[in-house]
């Protein structure tokens, strides 16, 4: 275990600041507002209504945490959610309650499953033809060996990519095209794989494919490009954290520290 100066924790607390921003007098771009004071349920009562919610993610981390696989925690952590539901009469599944709830869960994983299947043909096709490697040369040799120029470009790519496929999906692809880029200009690993996973979520509140805004958008009933507009506008201090992955004057830096045990 390692310890750290106050200091070194101030990009956290950055992060903290930058992701916990709240705008309590709504979007008026979206026609969105907050509820007044007298409508927001108090934390206490909702915890007393829903804490069995909390039961199933915390199993899940539990068994991840012991080493098991995360097919055996999902695994667990269904069997869980079904078994609360039955501590309350308003939520007790039945047989024909969990068929449903296992069409729908097969449906919502099937967009998942089939962009996982055709990633991993683009990706094989990449590392078998060598592009990857190429890719990232060219890159490098494009932005001139600058750091800051390469860096930019990457993170202009991952969120292209990123927009409108899985972050999970568009990061495999990155860690291939992109990422050896950085490591080539002493990048430290961790943190080049961070700004293209950081990239392609950042998709989801860049226009033209912020697929979050636009779902946004729906639910609030106003226009798509107008609330993509709004969301890169509250999120644009989002765009300055990956320079600090990158930039941070300590190496490595305390942003994405990697703790070792000493007994390996």
């Amino acid at each position: 275990m390692s310890y750290h100066s106050p200091e070194e924790h101030y990009p956290c607390c950055d992060l903290f600041r930058l992701s916990t921003y709240d705008d309590r007098s709504g979007c008026p771009s979206c026609w969105v507002k907050g509820l007044p004071a007298e409508e927001v349920p108090r934390v206490g009562d909702v915890l007393k209504r829903g804490w069995f919610f909390f039961v199933p993610v915390g199993l899940i981390i539990i068994i991840l945490f012991l080493g098991f696989t995360p097919e055996v925690a999902a695994f667990w952590g269904i069997i869980s959610a079904l078994v609360l539901s039955w501590l309350r009469k308003d939520t007790r599944m039945g047989p024909k309650d969990v068929f449903h709830a296992l069409v729908k869960g097969s449906r919502s994983n099937m967009s998942a499953g089939s962009a996982i299947g055709s990633l991993e043909i683009i990706i094989g096709g990449i590392v078998l033809a060598g592009l990857g490697l190429k890719f990232s040369a060219l890159l490098v040799e494009f932005a001139g060996g600058n750091l800051l120029i390469a860096f930019i470009m990457v993170l202009i790519i991952s969120i292209i990519i990123g927009m409108g496929s899985t972050t999970t999906g568009s990061y495999i692809i990155l860690s291939v095209v992109a990422a050896p880029a950085l490591i080539y200009l002493k990048v430290p690993p961790i943190a080049a794989h961070l700004v293209v996973f950081y990239g392609a979520c950042l998709s989801n509140i860049t226009p033209p494919g912020c697929v979050f805004a636009f779902a946004a958008a729906a639910i609030a009933e106003a226009d798509p490009m107008e609330t993509g507009m709004a969301a890169l506008k509250y999120g644009a201090a989002l765009l300055l954290l990956p320079f600090g992955f990158v930039y941070y004057e300590r190496r490595p830096p305390p942003m994405v520290v990697v703790h070792r045990s000493k007994d390996r």
